[in-house]
């Protein structure tokens, strides 16, 4: 991208007829600095303005299609123009000098997209006014407390398995004709069947544990039809701590009083509150277990 730094006091050649027009002296941006304006040129010893949109390329001179362009400065609106912008001093709003404002970059186009001062750059919407010197926004943010990490006060001992914990131990020859004697001398009632279930697990003693069934609230296959998408819920077990009762009825207390406008049914049809049914605790309550606090919200009033 082009520098402002290396664009200025570089001389403006027309292409029209390869005449040098002037020498581009400084810019002209606009009130935000957020795009440039005009260049101020030098022709024979009075200042021109050539708008941005004139200049045909950038390179160890600025070149322009016609010497046309050129504009008087009395015919140009420069009232909210800023200009002279290299060398200013730029401060925070804390009153800190970050230095001198060093170069400017922009586009072809005429967008400035950073300014440099010192090692910083900064964007144009980072500056809150331009003037004698360039202001930055305040960015004072809350900063709050580093929590330290937390370390144990004392180290706990750390033991390693062996592998003789991760699989159980190949069975001896010696066991295995053991035990063909001692199944084919033992009548069979039934232990042999438990030894060989899935279930069991070897212990690394090598003694066999079972593990509980597991137990399946439902094996019921996915529903094909809409019908069978509206079975009746599951009850919630009161045991669990975040679906209490206490708390299903404290959440729902506003429901307290109410009356009824229709009748409440379950899932399979049974009435859990009539017409004309004052809501009590026990409605509620009912109502949760069967999964329809909803419904005996809109229905009451």
């Amino acid at each position: 991208m082009p520098k402002l730094s290396l664009t200025l006091h570089r001389p403006l050649i027309s292409k029209a007829d390869g005449s040098v027009l002037g020498e581009v002296r400084d810019v002209y941006f606009d009130e935000n600095c957020r795009n440039i304006a005009y260049f101020i040129v030098l022709c024979n010893e009075r200042e021109c303005l050539l708008p941005f949109s004139a200049v045909a390329a950038f390179g160890d001179a600025v070149m322009t299609d016609d010497g046309l362009a050129l504009l008087s400065p009395y015919d140009a609106d420069r009232s909210a123009l800023v200009r002279s912008l290299l060398g200013k001093p730029v401060f925070t709003g804390a009153g800190n000098l970050k230095g001198a404002l060093d170069d400017v970059v922009f586009t072809l186009k005429g967008k400035v997209t950073a300014l440099q001062a010192g090692d910083s750059s900064y964007s144009p919407s980072s500056f809150r006014s331009l003037g004698d010197v360039l202001l930055l926004k305040s960015n004072a943010r809350r900063k709050t407390p580093q929590v330290p990490f937390p370390v144990a006060e004392t180290d706990a001992p750390v033991s390693v398995l062996h592998e003789e914990y991760d699989a159980p131990a190949a069975p001896s020859p010696e066991s295995t004709n053991c035990a063909d004697c001692a199944s084919s001398s033992e009548p069979d009632d039934g232990k042999a069947a438990h030894a060989t279930a899935p279930d069991a697990v070897r212990t690394p003693t090598g003694s066999a544990s079972f593990t509980p069934p597991v137990i399946r609230v439902t094996d019921a296959p996915p529903a094909v039809y809409p019908r069978d998408s509206l079975a009746a819920p599951l009850l919630v077990a009161a045991a669990q701590e975040d679906f209490t009762p206490r708390r299903i009825i404290a959440d729902y207390n506003f429901l307290l009083g109410r009356v009824l406008e229709k009748d409440v049914l379950s899932y399979r049809g049974e009435r859990l509150a009539s017409l004309g049914e004052r809501v009590t605790v026990e409605t509620v309550e009912k109502a949760r277990r069967h999964g329809k606090l909803i419904d005996l919200t809109l229905s009451s009033r």
